[in-house]
């Protein structure tokens, strides 16, 4: 069972994970945004973690820690979403209110053995 700590701040210099902070500027007006982290699992995304909602800000910057379970999986997915408090934008399905995708990205992942 191996973990990785995944930060969306940047770490200290000396520290041996995620050496890459999160801060998105996708929207050209003030939102209330969030991200999900997602791990591929046998062909399919799996959510493992999501950030806290940063409200009322066209960039924001989380500085937030997750530990997530990464055994066979080779992407994390990031997927920023705009919070919906509209009642009329439910889903079918399920009849939950559904957020705005604003942005998506991609990190490949490579195992690295410390030494």
């Amino acid at each position: 069972m191996s973990t990785s700590v995944l930060s969306a701040a940047p770490p200290a210099p000396a520290a041996p994970h995620w050496p890459h902070s999160l801060s998105i500027s996708i929207c050209p007006s003030p939102t209330d945004l969030y991200c999900t982290l997602e791990v591929d699992s046998f062909g399919y995304f799996v959510s493992k973690a999501k950030t806290r909602v940063f409200r009322d800000t066209a960039e924001p910057k989380w500085d937030e820690e997750f530990e997530i379970e990464l055994e066979g999986s080779q992407s994390l997915r990031i997927l920023c979403y705009e919070k919906c408090y509209d009642k009329t934008k439910v889903n079918k399905d399920n009849n939950e209110i559904v957020d705005k995708i604003m942005g998506k990205g991609q990190i490949q992942l490579v195992l690295a053995l410390e030494t």
